[in-house]
């Protein structure tokens, strides 16, 4: 409950409060460049109280015209930052070099062009396959890895028919999620993910730090209902594949620490061990204790330019397949998206991982 309070007011008056200060600013300084400045009050606190009282509806009340709300005001925010940008350039460059009203009307509207690619392309899912050489591998099979589908106030229905077509129009057989199934701006409904139960394949499932948000029980009520099979610090066996779920931890590092411990004692050497955790973080302590292939998600790839370059830093392991003496890294750039429905730079995508006995 606290965790869930604490979100609230981070995302919601705190957030608001910050954007509205940063937005009045940006809308000041573009004034500017094509008059002699104008108020932009009434203007901003227009925006940012749309922008809160759809969240706080949202919160606990979802409803479609709070939804679309809330989508419209991310996507604003996510102009608001690349205009942001192009301003700060704007006047860089007019230190030495006079810019004409119509090329700056050209910059910003290249970013509304970008915008809707963006847009489009957030929306589309692609495939990325990659070959895994495993040792002790019983049988040749193919992992579908998914995650971060972010199912809440601006992804829901539309993205996960989308999801289950393309996962029943390929040959697998398994699915995981390595975690943030849920969003967390909205409540969680019983049939939210009742769309899943189609697959014709096993769907297994870890959680990460949004699946919290809005309260574990009613998440997993609700992928109960979509036939999906949750991995609680615990782990289920497959086709000759030892499949370990570590939920995301919020800090309680003693806690994880003994269910580390209690993880590393089921590791079979004459097995596959997999290891599904949100985070990509780690890989080389969980390798060095016997796991395989570790599958994350978490960083969106970074979702879009310029987060790609900030996120690449704080994990270096941001997307893609990494390899280390036979074992695996597999971090998705996630099928959904975070707050903007946008993508730059990367795609939503699902990832087949085929497993194949190593030549050696």
């Amino acid at each position: 409950m606290r965790l869930i309070n604490v979100r609230f007011l981070v995302m919601g008056p705190v957030k608001s409060i910050l954007y509205g200060i940063y937005l009045y600013f940006l809308l000041y300084f573009i004034s500017f460049l094509f008059t002699d400045g104008y108020n932009v009050n009434i203007l901003t606190i227009a925006i940012v109280t749309v922008d809160l009282l759809s969240f706080v509806i949202e919160y606990f009340y979802s409803n479609p015209i709070t939804r679309f709300s809330i989508t419209l005001s991310e996507i604003i925010k996510w102009l608001a930052l690349m205009y942001g940008m192009v301003t700060f350039a704007i006047y860089i460059i007019q230190i030495a070099i006079p810019l004409p009203k119509y090329i700056m009307l050209l910059m910003y509207l290249a970013v509304v062009l970008v915008g809707i690619y963006a847009y489009i392309n957030a929306h589309r899912i692609i495939i990325t396959e990659h070959d895994l050489e495993i040792n002790n591998l019983c049988e040749e099979l193919t992992i579908i890895h998914i995650s971060d589908l972010h199912i809440g106030s601006i992804r829901n229905k539309k993205l996960l028919t989308n999801l289950i077509n393309k996962i029943n129009s390929v040959s697998a057989d398994i699915v995981i999620i390595s975690g943030d199934l849920a969003d967390g701006y909205s409540s969680i409904k019983e049939n939210m993910f009742i769309t899943l139960k189609e697959s014709k394949i096993p769907i297994f499932f870890v959680f990460g730090n949004h699946d919290y948000y809005r309260g574990i029980d009613p998440l997993l009520k609700a992928t109960e209902i979509a036939g999906i099979k949750s991995i609680i610090n615990d782990k289920i066996e497959f086709k000759g594949l030892n499949i370990f779920g570590l939920p995301y931890s919020f800090g309680n590092q003693h806690e994880q620490e003994e269910t580390i411990k209690k993880i590393e004692k089921m590791i079979d050497s004459y097995q596959v061990n997999i290891l599904v955790y949100h985070v990509p973080i780690n890989w080389e302590f969980f390798r060095s204790i016997g796991f395989d292939i570790q599958l994350s998600g978490h960083t969106h790839g970074g979702q879009f330019y310029p987060m790609t370059l900030i996120f690449k830093r704080a994990f270096p392991y941001l997307k893609g397949l990494f390899k280390d003496d036979n074992t695996y890294l597999s971090v998705t750039d996630g099928v959904g998206t975070g707050s903007p429905p946008l993508r730059l730079g990367t795609h939503s995508e699902i990832v087949l991982l085929h497993l194949k006995k190593s030549k050696f």
